[in-house]
C-alpha cells in the first residue's frame, strides 16, 4: 500500500489512540472506558471499504522492550496494523514479518502512532512485533487495532 493511505490511516487514528491514551499507569481506567475512545475510528475505517476487528491487543512496554505474537491472516486481504502507545511513548514502531521471518513492512518514525500494512500473499501464521523505542517512563501501553478488506 502506499504512503498516502498510511497518512490516511494514521490521521484516523489518533481519535483511538487518545482515548487508549488516558488510560494511567495506576490502572483505575476502565477497559470499557479505552473501547468507547477506540470504537470512535471504526466507522472512519469502514468508510474506506475497512472491516475494522471488534477485538484488540494490549499490553505495556518498558523504554526499549519490544514484543512479537503470531496473527493468522488470509491471503489476498489487505491488512492495516494500528499500534498507539500512550502519553508517556516518545516513538513506537511495528513491524510485520511473514512465516520465515521476512521483514514484511515495518513503521519505524518517531512517533507515538505506527501503522503498517500489507496484503497477505498466503493464508497462514504472521509475525507482529511492536517496540518501545522511546519513552518516558517504564511501563507504558499500548494498542493494536487491525483492519482488513
Amino acid at each position: 500500500m502506499n504512503s498516502f493511505f498510511k497518512h490516511i490511516l494514521i490521521g484516523l487514528t489518533t481519535v483511538m489512540i487518545i482515548g487508549l491514551c488516558m488510560i494511567p499507569q495506576n490502572g483505575y481506567a476502565t477497559l470499557d472506558e479505552a473501547k468507547r475512545a477506540a470504537s470512535k475510528i471504526y466507522y472512519q475505517l469502514m468508510s474506506l471499504g475497512f472491516n475494522v476487528r471488534d477485538s484488540y491487543s494490549t499490553g505495556t512496554l518498558d523504554d526499549g522492550e519490544s514484543t512479537t505474537f503470531s496473527r493468522t491472516f488470509y491471503s489476498g486481504n489487505d491488512y492495516a496494523m494500528v499500534v498507539g502507545g500512550c502519553s508517556y511513548a516518545r516513538d513506537i514502531d511495528v513491524y510485520i514479518y511473514d512465516r520465515y521471518w521476512n521483514l514484511i513492512d515495518k513503521d519505524t518514525d518517531t512517533d507515538q502512532v505506527a501503522v503498517a500494512t500489507f496484503t497477505a500473499w498466503y493464508t497462514g501464521t504472521y509475525y507482529i512485533k511492536i517496540r518501545m523505542y522511546d519513552a518516558t517512563s517504564d511501563g507504558v501501553h499500548w494498542a493494536l487495532q487491525y483492519a482488513y478488506r
